[in-house]
């Protein structure tokens, strides 16, 4: 079984009186491409010097790609990432 991973965004509740806040997260799917995971610290846009630009262009790509998806919630996935409270 190969593990499948891709960026999405992801809306998480309000906290202390805030507004909804979206951010671009790596999320994990089943073999069923049902997301089951996510990172809990929101992509970072950082690439080694060495891969060369071209990597930091591919890493934007993957982002950008993440707006032509359906937004996630936090209460759509089963495990909530240890820094992520799941909302009451």
């Amino acid at each position: 079984m190969t593990e499948r991973t891709g960026f999405r965004i992801i809306e998480h509740p309000p906290r202390d009186g805030s507004e909804h806040l979206r951010a671009v997260h790596e999320v994990r799917y089943d073999e069923h491409g049902r997301p089951v995971s996510f990172v809990g610290i929101p992509v970072e846009i950082a690439w080694l010097v060495h891969d060369g630009d071209e990597a930091g262009v591919a890493l934007l790509e993957r982002v950008r790609q993440a707006f032509n998806l359906p937004v996630l919630k936090v209460s759509d996935f089963p495990r909530t990432p240890p820094n992520e409270k799941k909302p009451a």
